[in-house]
Order: C-alpha cells, then structure tokens, then sequence
C-alpha cells in the first residue's frame, strides 16, 4: 500500500511493465499529504563515487542507492516493503546527497 511508504526504506517501484527498487528520501510527516514522493533508485551496478551508498538487503543482495539520479515518482507507483536502511546508512545517504547536489563545495567557500 503506497500510503504506508516510510522515509529511509527501501520498495518496488512500478514504472508500466518495469519494476525495480528505490529508497524513498521524502520526509515521513509530508508523505501522507504528496501525490509525488522523492526516491533514489537502488542498483547492483556499485560504483566507487561518493554519490553511491552501499548496502546488503536480503531480497536484493549487494547494492547501492543512486543519489545522482534522485528523482520524483507517483506515490502510488510506490509499493512491496523490501528493505529499511539504518541510522548509520542514512547519514551516509545524506552525505552523498550532499555531495550529489553540491553542497560540499560551499564548506571551502
């Protein structure tokens, strides 16, 4: 059910015929109000660049979340609970979004 959807946790996302996972960034206490959620997807394809999370999900196995490709979906698209990232992770996730929107540059500034 997409109205369940939570910040930090990993789901399916269907896209027509395609289906693939993403992590959901938007903040839960704005989730139940959006039609439109934040995601990032998750892929095996791991490349070494801060922008890259790594992560181990049963259903999924070795991946990592993409924050160079963040982009907005329909919420309802959103559904099928895979996986939720911890505490530790999600610091990571928010630094490489840092890092992916440019916001690190400002720190030499």
């Amino acid at each position: 059910m997409s109205a369940s959807v939570q910040w930090g946790s990993v789901y399916w996302l269907q896209e027509g015929e395609k289906k693939r996972p993403v992590l959901v960034l938007s903040r839960d206490s704005a989730i139940p109000f959006l039609q439109q959620i934040m995601v990032a997807p998750v892929t095996r394809k791991v490349l070494e660049v801060p922008s890259f999370v790594k992560f181990h999900a049963d259903a999924l196995g070795d991946v990592a979340v993409n924050l160079d490709a963040v982009q907005v979906v329909e919420k309802n698209k959103v559904s099928g609970f895979i996986a939720r990232l911890s505490k530790e992770q999600m610091l990571e996730v928010r630094n490489s979004l840092s890092f992916a929107f440019g916001f690190d540059d400002l720190e030499g500034e």
